[in-house]
């Protein structure tokens, strides 16, 4: 008998906290749940793929061109898009008892269109309000929510987000949690050693690593010796490091670059008291249930949609409002760091392991086990 088959699609694979996910989704079906998994890709990836039936449509850069702006990005956009859906249609060939599960969700609807047989959903990992709504591609992603048959949300809040903008989503859409699919390193929290660290990708718009750095130079005038290291690359490395000359910050800011297992470079550098993250959104960051898997108390913003179903306050770390104004929310961000420095705020490194159990990969299986068979 032919085991069932879960196609993944998207149009790109740069590597990042989404791509280690579906990575981890794919082993878990394959190795776990005796299903056939495939990731279909519509460029050659540029990072790591996962163990699986892999297809590359050859497509040339499909992404990165705004449906709002120029009259010939438009026109250039949509004909990439044309030729996309066109391979798409040549190459894949689902049958009866698949499911198609696009990461892309402006793509949702298309796919419905062109494979009518079989159930499409889309797998949401962005905040719909902090991101979606106000990018040129939204009338797409409301036209696939319509026409879906399943949305999976990554949490409890980003499902209240979705039925708020889409009211008609509530009866398909599934909360389906990341898992947390990382061996915990010892030595990767050491409250003795000064540190605070941050984990992910340097892309500023997204991460607001500025912030972070305008926090950490405030900090850092009341708590001497204390240093931040970023692990992590991207394409705006270059403005970040020259972020961190125009503070000052050069002697205590440091940038590893990528690290294979990030966990394991912290440890072996000493370990770190707390990990930051100060996002404008999120989806369901990563970097803090890993940090979190591995005993590192997290300090976050609470940013739309993800720190707030992994960041337990008080218990696995700190969640930061947001303030008034900028200023009033990297204030918030120093006071919540100071709390940690000065000792007013202990963590127990096992209690903060275990506040995450409830995104352990056998939990996340019994959700995925229960979103197949909704969709027969």
């Amino acid at each position: 008998m032919r085991s069932q088959r879960v196609f993944f699609i998207r149009a790109f694979w740069p590597g990042g906290g989404l791509e280690n996910v579906v990575t981890s989704v794919i082993n878990l079906m394959k190795n776990d749940m005796g299903l056939e998994p495939l990731l279909v890709l519509g460029e050659e990836p540029k990072a790591q793929v996962p163990d699986c039936q892999v297809i590359v449509l050859g497509m040339d850069k499909i992404t990165d061109l705004p449906l709002k702006g120029h009259p010939i990005n438009i026109m250039r956009y949509l004909s990439r898009r044309v030729r996309y859906v066109q391979e798409l249609k040549r190459q894949l060939k689902p049958k009866k008892g698949d499911v198609i599960v696009t990461l892309d969700p402006e793509m949702a609807g298309i796919l419905k269109g062109l494979f009518s047989s079989v159930p499409v959903a889309t797998w949401i990992h962005g905040s719909l309000s902090a991101f979606w709504s106000k990018s040129g591609l939204w009338p797409f992603v409301i036209r696939g929510f319509k026409r879906c048959d399943a949305i999976i949300v990554l949490s409890e809040r980003m499902f209240e987000e979705v039925t708020r903008l889409y009211p008609e989503a509530a009866g398909k859409t599934f909360v389906i949690h990341n898992p947390v699919d990382v061996k915990a390193t010892a030595g990767v929290f050491n409250p003795s050693n000064p540190r605070c660290v941050y984990v992910g990708r340097i892309k500023n718009s997204e991460k607001r690593l500025d912030r972070l750095l305008k926090a950490f130079k405030h900090f850092s005038r009341q708590h001497r010796g204390w240093r931040l290291t970023l692990v992590g690359d991207g394409e705006d490395r270059a403005f970040i490091e020259s972020v961190v000359e125009q503070l000052g910050l050069a002697e205590c800011v440091d940038i590893s670059g990528w690290k294979s297992d990030p966990w394991r470079y912290i440890s072996d550098t000493g370990g770190a008291s707390f990990l930051a993250l100060t996002s404008d959104h999120e989806g369901f960051p990563m970097a803090l249930c890993e940090a979190a898997a591995n005993g590192l108390p997290v300090v976050a913003l609470d940013c739309p949609v993800g720190p707030s179903a992994i960041v337990l306050d008080g218990v696995n770390g700190i969640l930061v409002p947001f303030g008034s104004s900028e200023d009033e929310t990297v204030q918030g961000l120093v006071d919540a760091f100071a709390a940690i420095a000065s000792g007013r705020l202990v963590f127990d490194e096992n209690t903060v392991r275990n506040s995450v159990n409830r995104y352990m990969p056998d939990v996340v299986k019994k959700e995925w086990e229960e979103f197949l068979r909704a969709m027969e």
